[in-house]
């Protein structure tokens, strides 16, 4: 194999089968835990726009009250993020949180940068092949990626819901091409072009 070509494929797979070696930082005062699927479903039901835009979009608009939401959400883990929400600390946290960064504009726009590299390394998923006939998924993604692992793993459902993404999505594609699903198989491995 070639230099370029090894690069390639090194480069590729990064965030796959180094993920664990991956130390969030710490934004906004709180430390970030690896970004999982519990976060996902938790943002989601926040109705966040982190979970709803692209990264792109996330980066050029995202405002403080989302950010100290989506920050406090990435700091817990799936099942105590729940009881804290259910419990009305959560949005008390979050709104001191807010009010806190939202003083020091400065201050914020360095924490942004942090925040945005964390979702940029966590948001890095396996390229798909994208079927010519594409159907509406009938259940949000990632409720379909935790629904996926536990029968066939060893993992509990709260160990998928607080595994990093990219191991998640790992899982996910592997159990997907195990059971003949070719639409998860990489782009650059399949000969399709990129």
């Amino acid at each position: 194999m070639n230099d370029e070509k090894r690069n390639e494929n090194e480069y590729s797979v990064f965030p796959y089968c180094q993920h664990s070696l991956l130390i969030p930082s710490r934004c906004l005062g709180l430390r970030l835990l690896p970004f999982s699927l519990g976060h996902i479903d938790m943002l989601t039901a926040l109705k966040s726009p982190i979970v709803s835009d692209t990264i792109h979009e996330i980066e050029a608009k995202i405002k403080t009250v989302d950010m100290a939401v989506a920050v406090w959400v990435c700091s817990r883990k799936y099942e105590k993020a729940i009881q804290q929400y259910r419990s009305g600390r959560a949005q008390r946290d979050m709104e001191k949180l807010g009010r806190k960064w939202g003083r020091n504009p400065a201050a914020l726009a360095a924490q942004r940068i942090v925040f945005i590299d964390y979702l940029k390394t966590y948001f890095m998923a396996p390229p798909r092949r994208i079927p010519e006939t594409q159907r509406q998924p009938s259940l949000p993604w990632h409720l379909s990626v935790f629904v996926t692992i536990p029968p066939a793993t060893l993992y509990t459902p709260s160990e998928v819901w607080n595994m990093p993404l990219p191991r998640a999505l790992e899982l996910f594609a592997a159990i997907g091409v195990n059971a003949g699903d070719a639409s998860l198989i990489p782009m650059n491995q399949t000969g399709a072009k990129q």
